[in-house]
C-alpha cells in the first residue's frame, strides 16, 4: 500500500511540473559542423559563438558553418557572454574568465578567481545584468549558485535559486534572467532582484547546454549529444 501511495505522490508531482512547466517546439534545427557544444552566444546579424570540443571557441552563422575560430584555446570552457565589444569565457576546471574581443577573437586577458569545490563543478556559466551592472557566474550543482561579481571581477553576493537543481547555461534578456538546466531539460526565467523563478517551459531536446536569443528575440538551444541548435519562438512574443 505505501508503495502505490509513494508511486501516485511522484506521478502527481511529475503531472504538476508539466502543467507549470509546458513543452515548447522549434521551428528549425540545425546541425553544426562541430562536436560538443557547450554554450552558444548570439552577436546579432545572424552570428553566434560556440564553445565546443572542451577547449575552442568559434563564430558560426545560422545554418551551423563555422566562420571562424579562435587561436587561444582553454582547458575546460563552459559559459560564454557578450558584453558591448568583449567576449567573456569561463574555464570550469581552472576557475578562470577569459577575454577576447567579439569581432575578432583575438584574446585580451585572463581574471582568475576563487572557487572551492571539485574541480569539475567550477563555474558552468556566465552573463551579464546590464541594469545592475555586474557578471552572473553560475555553478552547475551540489551546490548550485549564482554569484555576483563586479566589472573588475569582486565577487558579491551569492544565491541558491529553489526549484532548479543544475545549471547549465545563463542568459539575459529585457530585465529578466534566463537559466538553462539540462538535467530537468527546462528554460527557467528568473527574476534577478530576488532570484525566484517566474515562469519556465520544457524542451524536447536531449542535453541542452547552451542558450541565447537573436535579434528577433527567437531563443537558441545547443545540444551536446545532438550537435545541433534548436532555434524556438520566444514563448512570450
Amino acid at each position: 500500500m505505501k508503495k502505490h501511495l509513494l508511486i501516485l505522490f511522484l506521478l502527481a508531482g511529475l503531472f504538476s511540473q508539466s502543467a507549470k512547466s509546458p513543452f515548447i517546439k522549434p521551428f528549425k534545427t540545425v546541425r553544426l559542423e562541430l562536436a560538443e557544444p557547450s554554450e552558444i552566444v548570439s552577436l546579432g546579424r545572424d552570428r553566434f559563438i560556440v564553445l565546443a570540443n572542451k577547449g575552442f571557441i568559434y563564430e558560426i552563422n545560422t545554418e551551423g558553418k563555422v566562420i571562424r575560430k579562435a587561436e587561444t584555446t582553454g582547458y575546460d570552457l563552459e559559459g560564454a557572454c557578450s558584453v558591448k565589444d568583449k567576449l567573456y569565457v569561463t574555464d570550469e576546471s581552472l576557475r578562470q574568465v577569459m577575454i577576447f574581443q567579439s569581432h575578432d577573437l583575438s584574446f585580451v586577458e585572463t581574471r582568475q578567481l576563487q572557487y572551492h569545490g571539485p574541480r569539475n563543478l567550477g563555474f558552468e556559466a556566465i552573463t551579464y545584468n546590464p541594469e545592475a551592472g555586474i557578471f552572473l557566474l553560475a555553478t552547475e550543482k551540489n551546490p548550485q549558485l549564482i554569484i555576483e561579481y563586479s566589472n573588475h571581477f569582486i565577487q558579491g553576493k551569492q544565491v541558491s535559486i529553489k526549484g532548479i537543481n543544475e545549471i547549465s547555461a545563463l542568459d539575459y534578456l529585457k530585465g529578466h534572467l534566463y537559466i538553462l538546466s539540462d538535467e530537468q531539460n527546462t528554460v527557467f526565467k528568473v527574476n534577478p532582484k530576488n532570484y525566484t523563478i517566474t515562469q519556465s517551459w520544457k524542451l524536447p531536446v536531449i542535453n541542452p547546454e547552451g542558450i541565447c536569443f537573436t535579434d528577433e528575440g527567437d531563443m537558441v538551444i545547443v545540444s551536446d549529444d545532438m550537435g545541433k541548435m534548436f532555434f524556438f519562438k520566444n514563448p512570450e512574443l
